[in-house]
Order: C-alpha cells, then structure tokens, then sequence
C-alpha cells in the first residue's frame, strides 16, 4: 500500500479540486490519502468539496490543524498516521498523472530504490502549458550539493526510510532538501524516473516571489549544515533559531525579491538549453537573467557546467 500525503494552506479551490481528483483517478489504487488541513480559516465550500470527497472515497483521511504549523510539521503528521509500506508525496496545486504512482512503484522495485522522483512539466496558474524539465542522465548525489533536482511532489520513499530520517525538519521551503542530504549521506539511493508524470503549477504571486529567495537563503543554509555533518560525525547545528539568526542577515528588500523572481524564471529556462547544447537559446535566457541578478546567474552557470562535467550529465 501507498500512502499519499497531501498538506494544503492558501491554495484555490479548483485547483485542490483537480490535484485530489489526479490522485483518486490514479491507475494504482491501492492507496490511503492523508490529506492535512494546515488553514483553521479554509472557506466553507473548500471544507464541503473534502468532507463530500472523503465521504464517496474511504480512502481519504483528513486531518485538521488546530493552527497553521508550516509543510514540515504537516507533513509529519501525516507520515506518523500513514500505514503504506511507501509514503508518496503530492502538493494542493498539481496534477498528477494517470499512471504517476504505478510507474513511480515499479521503477522503485526494479532499481531497488529507497525513494525515486520523475520530470514535470510546468504550467501556469490557469493550467495553460510553459515548458517542460529536461531528462537527461545525472549523478543525483553529486548534483544535490549544487541544486535540488528531486520534485518533491513527485517523490514515492520507503516509509521506514523516512521515518528512520525523522521525517521533514523545520527548514522553511526547503525541508525536502534537507531530506534527501541526509538521505545520501547516510547511503539510501535515489533514483529519478526518466519519464514526465506530473503537472507542476508556478504560481506568480508575491508569496511565491518571497519564497523564492528565501529557498535560495536556505539552500546554502542546508549545505553549510551538510558540511558540519561531515566533519562532526553526523551532527549539525541546525535549529529553528539558528536558522532564524542566518536569516536575519540576508537581504529581504522587495526590490531584490522581484529581480530574483524574474531571474530565476529566466534561468530554469535557460538551462533546458544549456543542457541540451541549445547554446543560442541558452545564451538569450541568460543575459535576461544577468540583467535582473548578475552574481545569483553567474553562480548558477558555475553550477550547471560543474554539474555537467561531471560526467555527461
């Protein structure tokens, strides 16, 4: 058995609507579906659409927050309930494919993985076509020191893998990063399945700009606490306040947030390109991308060719 986890906070209510119909039209159908209210004000005609839904699917557990506790902790309350032999993951704004947790499944089962992900492809808030993620072969443990190539709502992990790990830590935006180090360096092996299973919405809003940024901040937070595992036998100094204090001294101006925003946008796009020797289109995407954040796009070519070289990735 599965069990499917699904935290939701501020999302809209057709597109709850279409990320838990993707997942109870799934053709794998042995599955629990642990779905965590993380909003005590969710409108009334949300609340009606999951209380109907669970009541026609027994299938589906609801779990609701007294008050809004963050993904992490949401998450783990649904991973301490859950009784499939596999966790799958699935957030409140994407739609899975069909056969997304049948295909996820047997591809763990054949590369005896400890957790496994897929591509996605990108869509706007209106559901219309962007881009899709470019496939191509990777060293997934090197690649996760440079940048996070597991989509998290595309993951399908081992349930006593995860709750060995201890589940997601408090790391704002982040915490599936955070994960999946810990993960490698204690020798699970990831795997990505090399086909497209998944709907992945990016939504425009300032609470998606400001996320955005901050997950850059807390990615270089994570790997500042990978490398204390490293030298102090697997301990780091990770806390909540910690985090709060290296937060505290980085630039959070609505000016930066913006040009990061647009930035990055303009580098997802360029490095389909890049890694599929498209260097002309690369190279347009790129100067965009300059033009609103020269360091944070000179670092991440840095990344990608580092990530490239490491062999024909």
């Amino acid at each position: 058995m599965i069990s499917v986890i699904l935290s939701l906070f501020n999302e809209k209510k057709i597109w709850i609507e279409q990320a838990i119909e993707s997942i109870l039209n799934q053709t794998y159908s042995d599955f629990e579906f642990i779905i965590v209210i993380d909003n005590p004000d969710l409108s009334n005609d949300i609340k009606e659409y999951l209380l109907t839904t669970a009541a026609n699917d027994k299938r589906i557990k609801i779990i609701y927050n007294e008050k809004n506790i963050g993904l992490a902790k949401s998450l783990n309350k649904g991973i301490d309930i859950s009784i499939g032999k596999y966790i799958a993951r699935m957030d409140a704004d994407d739609i899975s494919l069909p056969d997304r947790l049948e295909k996820e499944l047997l591809f763990m089962e054949k590369t005896n993985s400890d957790l496994v992900s897929a591509y996605k492809i990108n869509i706007d808030e209106n559901g219309n076509y962007l881009f899709k993620d470019c496939i191509m072969n990777r060293n997934i443990n090197k690649t996760l020191k440079y940048t996070n190539i597991i989509v998290h709502p595309l993951v399908l992990v081992k349930s006593e893998v995860i709750k060995k790990m201890g589940g997601y830590r408090e790391l704002v935006n982040s915490e599936d990063l955070d994960l999946w180090l810990r993960m490698v360096e204690q020798g699970y092996k990831i795997s990505i399945l090399n086909e497209y299973l998944l709907k992945y919405r990016l939504r425009s809003n300032s609470a998606s700009i400001e996320r955005q940024l901050e997950q850059y901040y807390i990615s270089k937070y994570i790997n500042k606490l990978s490398k204390e595992r490293k030298k102090m036998n697997g301990d780091d100094s990770f806390s909540v306040k910690n985090m709060n204090i290296y937060l505290d001294h980085k630039n959070f101006s609505e000016r930066k947030k913006k040009k990061f925003y647009h930035s990055n946008i303009e580098i997802k796009k360029s490095l389909d390109y890049f890694m599929s020797n498209k260097y002309l289109k690369f190279s347009v995407h790129i100067i965009k991308a300059f033009i609103f954040s020269p360091s944070y796009t000179i670092e991440k070519i840095f990344n990608q060719i580092s990530i490239k070289r490491m062999g024909n990735l």
